[in-house]
């Protein structure tokens, strides 16, 4: 039996992995060739007190992040925790930041933890093909949710949250030497390439544009707007998934998008927030490009795409991102000026002067870049914040104290550990 491959699955959607014990990394597509000039990132000493901090943030995550039902174990909840006292359990788990916390146990070498995330997440991969289940097949759904005492995807099908479950099967095919997880991966990146990033054959877009839609229902109902968030933040991984396979359409969609969303780059370095293709859809205007509120955009979006971009090889754009924001002291604030890249406000409400997820958005960057002035100021600060209990807070106030006691998964993940380097490692 052949190689597994897009025209394979769209074909059967059930392929054979006996084959993959032959060398299939040297069937990589001459356009699939990975970007040449990546700056040399940051690689900083371990210190004893990275080392504990990085344990306690495990424990915490262990304990209080990690779902404990059998259906969705070792899953990571969605939304901010902790439950408050007396509140309800969590009924949800999210399969973005589970692969994200996917990444950080790869990262520290914990290739059994990362695999049996996988391994959880991939029994909600949604396989349907009759009907308008076709338009969600392939793909993970947004959250596993506990309704009815049963554990089942629901109903949205995010493209960004994809590719970064993508992102965590990519890195065990290449990284961890787990081939078996491939047919997967081939099942997201034909869902991404042949549904959400042909919004026009859907007659939800004019024309094409590169990168996916936001998402789809189970229900066949497209989200028409193109998101500067998690999508550009792990698009590099559709391009691994062509260089492992050898099928250049996937490089060739990850190259469109990157391109894409370049064209949502400020003149002054930042991103706008998302893309309205409008309804009735409008063929492409650069001025259709929006920011979360007039002037203002979120600092993780602009982040988050500028670091995506570094991995698919714009890393001047990167870099102009990166000096578009102006820190007050260490941390960076929820809302930038377009135009400035300073702190601001949307209706009276600045985030916080301090946002955590975006100062450790902002430290990967510096990471990525090869700022090391950057990487050392941000990851100081993220240190200083990080609770007693090991989890860290949404935001902090001007004396450094968290804004409310809720932690986060995804920023602690990001706080604590280099997710992209995964990227590259080979």
């Amino acid at each position: 039996m052949g190689q597994p491959s897009r025209r394979g699955f769209c074909a059967t959607g059930a392929l054979g992995l006996l084959a993959l014990a032959r060398p299939w990394r040297t069937t990589l597509a001459a356009a699939c060739e990975a970007p040449a000039a990546l700056p040399a990132a940051v690689v900083a000493p371990k210190t004893a007190a990275q080392t504990k901090a990085r344990a306690r943030f495990a424990t915490w995550l262990a304990e209080v992040a990690t779902a404990g039902a059998p259906e969705v174990t070792p899953l990571v909840y969605a939304g901010p925790l902790p439950v408050p006292e007396g509140g309800a359990a969590p009924t949800a788990v999210s399969t973005a930041i589970s692969a994200e916390a996917g990444l950080w146990h790869l990262r520290q070498g914990r290739t059994a933890a990362a695999r049996a995330i996988a391994a959880r997440l991939l029994r909600f991969q949604q396989g349907r093909r009759d009907g308008v289940l076709a338009r969600s097949a392939g793909a993970m759904p947004e959250r596993i949710v506990l309704v009815d005492g049963q554990w089942r995807g629901d109903d949205r099908f995010l493209a960004g949250d994809n590719l970064a479950v993508l992102a965590l099967l990519i890195a065990l095919v290449e990284v961890a030497g787990e081939p078996d997880l491939l047919n997967a991966a081939i099942g997201i990146g034909t869902w991404l390439v042949d549904v959400m990033c042909r919004g026009d054959a859907h007659g939800v877009w004019a024309e094409p544009h590169g990168a996916p839609m936001a998402f789809v229902t189970r229900a066949g109902d497209f989200g028409n707007a193109l998101d500067a968030d998690r999508a550009p933040l792990w698009m590099s991984a559709l391009a691994r998934l062509g260089r492992v396979t050898g099928e250049a359409a996937y490089c060739r969609q990850a190259e469109r998008a990157g391109a894409f969303y370049l064209t949502g780059q400020h003149a002054a370095g930042g991103f706008f927030d998302r893309y309205e293709p409008g309804w009735p859809p409008e063929a492409f205007d650069v001025a259709r490009w929006t920011p979360a509120a007039p002037g203002t955009v979120r600092a993780t979006h602009a982040l988050h795409a500028a670091l995506g971009l570094v991995h698919l090889g714009a890393v001047d754009a990167a870099q102009k991102t990166l000096a578009w924001v102006r820190r007050d002291g260490d941390g960076v604030a929820t809302w930038l000026e377009l135009d400035s890249g300073r702190p601001a406000t949307i209706d009276g409400d600045d985030g916080g002067p301090y946002d955590v997820g975006a100062t450790a958005a902002f430290h990967a960057l510096a990471v990525a870049l090869g700022d090391a002035a950057a990487a050392r100021t941000s990851a100081a600060a993220l240190a200083r914040w990080q609770a007693a209990d090991g989890g860290f807070p949404l935001a902090v106030d001007a004396k450094r104290r968290a804004i409310t006691a809720e932690r986060s998964a995804s920023i602690g993940l990001w706080a604590t550990a280099d997710l992209r380097t995964i990227e590259v490692a080979r």
